[in-house]
């Protein structure tokens, strides 16, 4: 009887083939949405994101140091975590909690017109990203918060 009514030749659609129909919609769409994966895609965007802002601010504290005969444009790095900021406050990154470092105005002059701002941030009066120094004085900036794995950038600069 049920395939007699679907073959039956109609001018509209029975109730059960709407019924049908709707329900192999809605498989096909939530099949389509897991292989996307729409938040793998958002995480991964704003990891990238963040690999570009370390990098751009490894380069700008390189040619800064460059062109200032190794002097860098924020003092008081320590191994601790440090947020660069654009104004002094008190920020946590990851679990350390230290008062942010601001870069000199010459930086922003010269090599870098602007902090960057982590995708979860929303100014650079926390930018989400920091500067570190290593057992032996080397400095590394990363980003405090990723999605994936942590992004660091380690520098060929030592902190004098």
């Amino acid at each position: 009887n049920l395939l007699k009514m679907l073959i039956k030749d109609n001018k509209g659609l029975t109730l059960i083939m709407l019924i049908i129909t709707i329900t192999v919609f809605i498989i096909l769409s939530t099949v389509v949405y897991l292989w996307i994966d729409p938040a793998a895609i958002i995480k991964d965007s704003r990891d990238k994101r963040r690999t570009q802002d370390v990098l751009m601010l490894s380069n700008a504290f390189t040619e800064y140091s460059n062109e200032n005969q190794g002097t860098l444009p924020v003092s008081g790095i320590t191994t601790d975590k440090k947020v660069l900021c654009s104004s002094a406050s008190s920020l946590t990154c990851d679990t350390d909690t230290e008062t942010c470092l601001v870069p000199d105005s010459t930086f922003f002059t010269n090599n870098l017109p602007v902090l960057p701002v982590d995708p979860e941030k929303t100014d650079d009066t926390d930018t989400g990203y920091y500067i570190t120094k290593d057992s032996s004085d080397y400095l590394i900036i990363g980003s405090c918060d990723y999605e994936n794995t942590e992004i660091t950038y380690n520098l060929t600069i030592k902190d004098n």
